[in-house]
Protein backbone atom coordinates (compact mmCIF):
# COMPACT_ATOMS: atom_id res chain seq x y z
CA UNK A 1 0.00 0.00 0.00
CA UNK A 2 2.64 2.41 0.63
CA UNK A 3 4.38 1.34 -2.56
CA UNK A 4 1.02 2.40 -4.39
CA UNK A 5 0.41 5.80 -2.61
CA UNK A 6 4.29 7.23 -3.25
CA UNK A 7 3.91 6.01 -6.83
CA UNK A 8 0.47 7.93 -6.91
CA UNK A 9 1.78 11.10 -5.96
CA UNK A 10 4.96 11.14 -8.21
CA UNK A 11 2.11 10.38 -10.87
CA UNK A 12 0.36 14.03 -10.07
CA UNK A 13 3.62 15.64 -9.49
CA UNK A 14 4.15 15.22 -13.16
CA UNK A 15 0.41 15.35 -14.16
CA UNK A 16 0.99 19.58 -12.29
CA UNK A 17 4.51 19.81 -13.93
CA UNK A 18 3.31 18.71 -17.59
CA UNK A 19 -0.18 21.35 -16.94
CA UNK A 20 2.71 23.98 -15.98
CA UNK A 21 4.62 23.08 -19.10
CA UNK A 22 1.57 23.48 -21.39
CA UNK A 23 0.61 27.13 -19.93
CA UNK A 24 4.17 28.22 -20.18
CA UNK A 25 3.79 26.88 -23.86
CA UNK A 26 0.84 29.07 -24.52
CA UNK A 27 2.06 32.07 -22.81
CA UNK A 28 5.01 31.52 -24.93
CA UNK A 29 2.92 31.45 -28.23
CA UNK A 30 0.65 34.43 -26.86
CA UNK A 31 3.56 36.52 -26.26
CA UNK A 32 4.92 35.29 -29.83
CA UNK A 33 1.85 36.44 -31.44
CA UNK A 34 2.02 39.95 -29.76
CA UNK A 35 5.45 40.48 -30.64
CA UNK A 36 4.38 39.61 -33.97
CA UNK A 37 1.46 41.76 -34.26
CA UNK A 38 3.46 44.91 -32.44
CA UNK A 39 6.52 44.49 -35.43
CA UNK A 40 3.90 44.62 -38.24
CA UNK A 41 2.50 48.11 -36.73
CA UNK A 42 5.74 49.29 -36.15
CA UNK A 43 6.47 48.81 -39.78
CA UNK A 44 3.00 49.91 -40.94
CA UNK A 45 3.56 53.17 -38.81
CA UNK A 46 7.41 53.69 -40.55
CA UNK A 47 5.72 53.01 -43.57
CA UNK A 48 3.25 55.29 -43.60
CA UNK A 49 5.90 58.26 -42.53
CA UNK A 50 8.00 57.19 -44.90
CA UNK A 51 5.08 58.42 -47.51
CA UNK A 52 4.06 61.27 -46.02
CA UNK A 53 7.84 62.81 -45.74
CA UNK A 54 7.88 61.93 -49.71
CA UNK A 55 5.11 63.83 -50.16
CA UNK A 56 6.37 66.82 -48.01
CA UNK A 57 9.47 66.14 -50.26
CA UNK A 58 7.43 66.47 -53.24
CA UNK A 59 5.82 69.66 -52.35
CA UNK A 60 8.15 71.32 -51.03
CA UNK A 61 10.40 70.56 -54.36
CA UNK A 62 6.87 71.38 -56.48
CA UNK A 63 6.86 74.14 -58.57
CA UNK A 64 5.09 76.78 -60.69
CA UNK A 65 6.50 78.19 -63.92
CA UNK A 66 9.73 77.22 -62.48
CA UNK A 67 8.52 78.99 -59.12
CA UNK A 68 9.04 76.86 -56.11
CA UNK A 69 5.69 76.34 -54.82
CA UNK A 70 6.87 77.04 -50.61
CA UNK A 71 8.81 80.09 -51.68
CA UNK A 72 7.42 83.39 -49.72
CA UNK A 73 6.81 86.53 -52.22
CA UNK A 74 6.66 89.89 -51.23
CA UNK A 75 3.66 91.65 -51.88
CA UNK A 76 3.56 95.54 -50.92
CA UNK A 77 -0.39 96.96 -50.24
CA UNK A 78 -0.84 100.24 -52.60
CA UNK A 79 -3.92 100.77 -50.89
CA UNK A 80 -4.92 103.52 -48.09
CA UNK A 81 -7.02 101.93 -46.19
CA UNK A 82 -7.31 97.83 -45.00
CA UNK A 83 -7.05 95.19 -47.21
CA UNK A 84 -7.50 91.41 -47.40
CA UNK A 85 -5.99 88.97 -49.82
CA UNK A 86 -8.18 86.13 -49.84
CA UNK A 87 -7.25 82.59 -51.20
CA UNK A 88 -11.20 82.12 -51.58
CA UNK A 89 -14.27 83.85 -51.00
CA UNK A 90 -15.17 81.92 -47.53
CA UNK A 91 -10.78 82.19 -46.63
CA UNK A 92 -11.31 82.29 -42.56
CA UNK A 93 -7.58 83.79 -42.85
CA UNK A 94 -7.18 86.34 -45.37
CA UNK A 95 -3.74 88.18 -45.08
CA UNK A 96 -4.41 91.21 -44.30
CA UNK A 97 -2.62 94.93 -44.86
CA UNK A 98 -3.30 97.50 -42.35
CA UNK A 99 -1.84 100.66 -44.34
CA UNK A 100 -0.47 102.05 -47.64
CA UNK A 101 2.81 100.44 -48.15
CA UNK A 102 3.00 97.96 -45.71
CA UNK A 103 4.63 94.51 -47.48
CA UNK A 104 3.98 90.57 -45.96
CA UNK A 105 5.61 87.52 -47.69
CA UNK A 106 3.01 85.20 -48.90
CA UNK A 107 3.74 81.83 -49.37
CA UNK A 108 3.67 80.82 -53.16
CA UNK A 109 1.01 78.65 -53.30
CA UNK A 110 -1.09 80.50 -51.63
CA UNK A 111 -0.57 83.60 -53.94
CA UNK A 112 -1.37 81.28 -56.74
CA UNK A 113 -4.75 80.73 -55.55
CA UNK A 114 -5.20 84.32 -54.08
CA UNK A 115 -4.50 85.50 -57.81
CA UNK A 116 -7.18 83.49 -59.38
CA UNK A 117 -9.74 84.79 -56.78
CA UNK A 118 -8.80 89.00 -56.63
CA UNK A 119 -7.01 89.30 -59.79
CA UNK A 120 -8.25 92.63 -60.28
CA UNK A 121 -6.65 94.08 -56.77
CA UNK A 122 -3.20 93.20 -58.75
CA UNK A 123 -4.48 94.41 -62.04
CA UNK A 124 -5.51 97.85 -60.97
CA UNK A 125 -2.94 98.12 -58.33
CA UNK A 126 -4.80 97.64 -54.92
CA UNK A 127 -1.41 95.83 -54.35
CA UNK A 128 1.77 94.57 -55.99
CA UNK A 129 4.07 91.64 -56.28
CA UNK A 130 7.24 92.10 -55.64
CA UNK A 131 8.72 89.87 -57.66
CA UNK A 132 9.63 89.62 -61.48
CA UNK A 133 9.07 86.34 -62.41
CA UNK A 134 5.48 85.93 -60.33
CA UNK A 135 4.50 88.99 -62.61
CA UNK A 136 5.06 87.44 -65.56
CA UNK A 137 4.60 84.12 -64.61
CA UNK A 138 0.79 85.48 -64.36
CA UNK A 139 0.46 87.44 -67.28
CA UNK A 140 0.53 91.06 -64.84
CA UNK A 141 3.40 92.41 -66.72
CA UNK A 142 1.33 93.86 -69.64
CA UNK A 143 -0.78 96.06 -66.72
CA UNK A 144 2.68 97.19 -64.67
CA UNK A 145 2.79 100.09 -67.10
CA UNK A 146 -0.05 101.93 -65.31
CA UNK A 147 1.18 101.22 -61.89
CA UNK A 148 2.78 103.54 -60.32
CA UNK A 149 5.42 102.48 -57.67
CA UNK A 150 5.16 103.47 -53.91
CA UNK A 151 7.89 105.70 -54.32
CA UNK A 152 6.42 107.93 -57.33
CA UNK A 153 3.17 107.87 -55.55
CA UNK A 154 4.22 109.42 -52.42
CA UNK A 155 5.99 111.85 -54.61
CA UNK A 156 4.19 113.14 -57.09
CA UNK A 157 3.80 116.32 -55.91
CA UNK A 158 7.36 117.20 -56.42
CA UNK A 159 7.15 116.39 -60.25
CA UNK A 160 6.91 119.63 -62.63
CA UNK A 161 3.30 119.76 -63.88
CA UNK A 162 3.55 118.11 -67.26
CA UNK A 163 4.94 115.11 -65.04
CA UNK A 164 2.17 115.09 -62.81
CA UNK A 165 0.00 115.54 -65.80
CA UNK A 166 1.37 112.43 -67.43
CA UNK A 167 1.54 109.86 -64.19
CA UNK A 168 -2.05 111.07 -62.65
CA UNK A 169 -3.43 110.06 -66.21
CA UNK A 170 -1.48 107.20 -67.75
CA UNK A 171 -2.12 105.26 -63.99
CA UNK A 172 -5.15 102.88 -63.00
CA UNK A 173 -7.95 104.58 -61.10
CA UNK A 174 -7.23 102.69 -58.14
CA UNK A 175 -3.73 104.40 -57.81
CA UNK A 176 -5.59 107.88 -58.87
CA UNK A 177 -8.06 107.23 -55.87
CA UNK A 178 -4.69 106.17 -53.67
CA UNK A 179 -3.01 109.56 -54.86
CA UNK A 180 -5.56 111.61 -53.90
CA UNK A 181 -5.87 110.14 -50.33
CA UNK A 182 -2.54 110.62 -49.46
CA UNK A 183 -2.81 114.48 -50.45
CA UNK A 184 -5.88 114.86 -49.06
CA UNK A 185 -4.41 113.43 -45.58
CA UNK A 186 -1.31 115.89 -46.24
CA UNK A 187 -3.52 118.46 -46.17
CA UNK A 188 -5.81 117.83 -42.96
CA UNK A 189 -2.61 117.33 -41.39
CA UNK A 190 -1.54 120.95 -42.52
CA UNK A 191 1.39 119.94 -44.12
CA UNK A 192 3.28 121.95 -46.75
CA UNK A 193 1.86 121.31 -50.36
CA UNK A 194 2.48 123.48 -53.58
CA UNK A 195 -1.10 124.40 -53.89
CA UNK A 196 -0.90 125.28 -57.44
CA UNK A 197 0.03 121.12 -58.12
CA UNK A 198 -2.69 120.30 -55.64
CA UNK A 199 -4.86 122.28 -58.71
CA UNK A 200 -3.67 120.39 -61.48
CA UNK A 201 -4.72 117.06 -59.55
CA UNK A 202 -8.16 118.63 -58.86
CA UNK A 203 -8.27 119.19 -62.00
CA UNK A 204 -7.70 115.85 -63.22
CA UNK A 205 -9.22 114.13 -60.97
CA UNK A 206 -12.62 116.12 -61.37
CA UNK A 207 -13.19 117.13 -57.54
CA UNK A 208 -11.35 120.10 -55.25
CA UNK A 209 -8.86 118.02 -53.15
CA UNK A 210 -9.21 121.11 -50.37
CA UNK A 211 -12.85 120.48 -50.54
CA UNK A 212 -12.39 117.41 -49.86
CA UNK A 213 -10.41 117.98 -47.10
CA UNK A 214 -12.70 120.18 -45.48
CA UNK A 215 -15.76 117.61 -45.17
CA UNK A 216 -13.33 115.28 -43.87
CA UNK A 217 -12.05 117.03 -40.59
Amino acid sequence: MAGKSKTKTINQEEVIQETNDIDLIKENEKLKNEIAELKAMIQSLMAKNEKASKADDNNVNSEFFGIPLHKPIKVMSLFTGGLNLKQSDNDPSPYRFNSFGEVLPIIYNDLIKIISNQRKFFEEGYCVILDEDVIKAHGLDRFMDKILDKTTIEKILEYDDDKIKELFSKTTKQIRETIVDLIVDKIIKREYVDRNKIAIVSELYGKDLYEIAEQLK
